[in-house]
């Protein structure tokens, strides 16, 4: 099976810098005039962490489980290694993250931004905030779902790949900037804090020489970026997931818990296995967290469903 490419994009047009986060990121133009995110991959104290491959990995997962994601490639610019990400913002409409739409419906108890505790980002919120909307353009949802439909999701693809940062900047919705059009979720984004994109090689061999490491370590994995009272702890990844089905509407419940029990794990596996430059163990882990998280869901999500 053939690895996956990385692109040269030192050709690519210059849009302008994004200056959201500490990595590197430009906003560059392919030569079919499609604007794409380059993100650099952070080396620190001499360790590379892995946010290209895991964003890549994460945006083929949402494609097995039908979550409209921005699409991924591999890429290098100007020396530097990272990946890009296609800007999935139509030109008809104007992309909000969830901190400006929550805070302009002023929801009672939402603060905005990185605040211990994530005050008013609930799911409650979340679902009330999002009511009238519809899913991502280009869905391949029943008719009937809402855009929270839609979100629950995000959820359920954050809690397969163990991405614990799903804050109020990590989820968006579309305003229409023209007449005619439909407010929307957007599709979903910066998926690169996944599949223990930050392991350094010796913790995660000591993790798979373990007994049950990768379930003790999966377990650890918690919505940490919506509302909780510390010092409680946040529910679990797979927690997060089965509560906001409960929000959902019935037909929605039942999809999304047919995708739950169809998640694919071989065809998440042959994605792992495209990844160039990653060592066995890596791999071993990926895949069999891929593995136990899709088990946890099933199990989890269909209690009193």
């Amino acid at each position: 099976m053939k690895s996956f490419d990385r692109i040269d994009a030192c050709d690519w047009e210059l849009i302008e810098d994004e200056t959201a986060g500490v990595e590197i990121k430009w906003w560059l133009r392919d030569s079919e005039n499609n604007s794409w995110l380059f993100k650099s991959v952070t080396v620190k104290d001499g360790f590379r962490y892995g946010e290209d491959w895991s964003e890549l990995i994460a945006s083929h997962l949402a494609g097995l489980i039908s979550v409209p994601t921005a699409p991924v490639q591999l890429a290098h610019r100007d020396g530097f290694e990272g990946n890009i990400s296609q800007n999935i913002r139509p030109e008809t409409h104007e992309l909000q993250p969830g901190r400006v739409w929550m805070s302009s419906l002023r929801i009672p108890g939402y603060e905005p931004g990185n605040v211990r505790g994530r005050p008013g980002h609930s799911l409650t919120n979340i679902c009330e905030s999002l009511e009238g909307l519809l899913p991502p353009p280009n869905h391949e949802y029943p008719p009937s779902f809402s855009a929270y439909d839609a979100f629950c999701g995000l959820m359920i693809l954050d809690a397969w790949i163990s991405n614990r940062d799903r804050h109020d900047e990590n989820w968006s919705v579309l305003i229409p900037l023209i007449p005619g059009e439909d407010k929307r979720l957007c599709g979903s984004y910066d998926l690169a804090s996944s599949l223990g994109f930050n392991l350094h090689e010796e913790k995660l061999l000591r993790i798979l020489a373990t007994p049950r490491g990768i379930h003790m370590w999966a377990e650890r994995g918690t919505a940490h970026r919506l509302e909780h009272v510390p010092p409680s702890k946040p529910v679990t990844l797979v927690q997060a997931a089965k509560a906001s089905l409960e929000l959902a509407s019935e037909e929605a419940r039942q999809y999304w818990l047919a995708k739950i029990d169809s998640l694919d794990t071989t065809s998440a596996a042959a994605v792992v296995a495209r990844v160039p430059e990653m060592s066995e163990a890596r791999r071993s882990f990926i895949t069999e967290l891929l593995s136990i998280n899709a088990e946890r869901l099933q199990n989890e999500c269909r209690i009193n469903a």
